[in-house]
């Protein structure tokens, strides 16, 4: 008897690890899916372990750009990197190439038009490891032969990875539960011959919601060793937060509806309340808030006129907050 009562206490408490579960249906991306992705200052990954709180609510974005991905023959490089599913598309000019199946992700490798060089891995290497839950771990070897302005290069590698965490992800644009987070290291060298050895370490932090298709927030540490001096830079990158699906319904929660939605020049806001006052907050897509209103609510449904005149065409959040503490989240499409 108490076996079987310390089992269902185990289950209750970590059953809900399986929901963080990855796989190649919920988190591999496909041809016409564009990033919106912002990048920001560095700030410290935090803690590792289960029903964790991870705190970034005051992030602030530096700059903002687009990864498209695409179809690898619209490239014009598919015959290099023929087992790739999808290829992302950057500002920078390079396009990275990607085979995702049920075991996991692999890159196998890169394309840059401004440096004119392509990087192809003739052992791909192991990015994620399907399914990935609390507590999966990967170790994969990797390598490639390229040449670049003209010297011969060769690149060999190891990639470790652990779902080291699972728990909240508080970011700028609101709260997303149910995440994973994903621990990437990278240690591999470019041997050049007679012109040096490059050495590069890099550690990773992924935050994954199962449903989105990149990882909602990044933090690296990258250290390059050349002639036996390293350079380290650390940045993170995190997602545009009208990409991103916040929990509508987490108890205590305000159910919202919108309507029309997609809209434009004003919408009708629909939620329920206890009565009272209610906070109305509308972020944009960098996590700004862009409109705030104070509203009182009556008992039971209460209908507000949004007027959306001045904001530019986009995805926003609108969130509401009651005195209890409860909260409510709806997306909003203004065209």
């Amino acid at each position: 008897m108490e076996r079987t009562l310390t089992l269902f206490l185990m289950t209750a408490l970590f059953g809900s690890v399986h929901a963080q579960t990855l796989d190649n249906a919920n988190a591999a991306p496909t041809a016409g899916f564009t990033a919106v992705m912002n990048n920001s200052t560095y700030a410290a990954p935090g803690n590792s372990g289960p029903m964790q709180t991870w705190t970034f609510s005051t992030l602030t974005p530096t700059n903002s750009f687009s990864i498209d991905h695409v179809t690898p023959a619209s490239t014009g490089y598919l015959s290099s990197f023929p087992a790739a599913t999808v290829a992302t598309s950057d500002p920078s000019g390079v396009f990275g190439f990607f085979q995702y199946t049920a075991q996991g992700g692999f890159l196998q490798g890169y394309h840059s038009t401004t440096a004119n060089v392509t990087i192809p891995y003739q052992n791909a290497e192991q990015i994620m490891k399907f399914p990935c839950s609390f507590n999966t771990t990967w170790t994969d070897n990797f390598s490639s032969s390229f040449t670049t302005s003209g010297i011969p290069a060769n690149r060999t590698g190891t990639s470790t990875g652990i779902a080291d965490g699972y728990g909240t992800l508080v970011m700028p644009y609101g709260t997303v539960s149910n995440v994973l987070r994903v621990k990437v290291n990278q240690d591999y060298e470019d041997d050049l011959g007679a012109f040096g050895v490059l050495d590069y370490q890099a550690e990773t932090y992924q935050w994954w919601k199962p449903g989105t298709p990149v990882a909602l927030l990044i933090v690296s540490t990258l250290t390059v060793t050349s002639n036996g001096v390293p350079n380290t830079q650390q940045f993170m990158q995190w997602l545009d937060g009208g990409q991103v699906g916040l929990d509508e319904g987490d108890a205590p929660s305000i159910g919202i509806d919108l309507f029309p939605n997609p809209a434009s020049g004003r919408t009708t806001l629909r939620f329920g309340s206890v009565g009272g006052p209610v906070q109305l907050r509308l972020f944009d897509h960098t996590g700004r808030v862009v409109m705030e209103q104070g509203l009182q609510a009556g008992m039971g449904i209460t209908d507000h006129d949004l007027d959306l005149g001045g904001l530019p065409a986009g995805f926003y959040q609108v969130q509401l907050t009651a005195q209890d503490g409860s909260t409510g989240v709806k997306r909003l499409v203004v065209e």
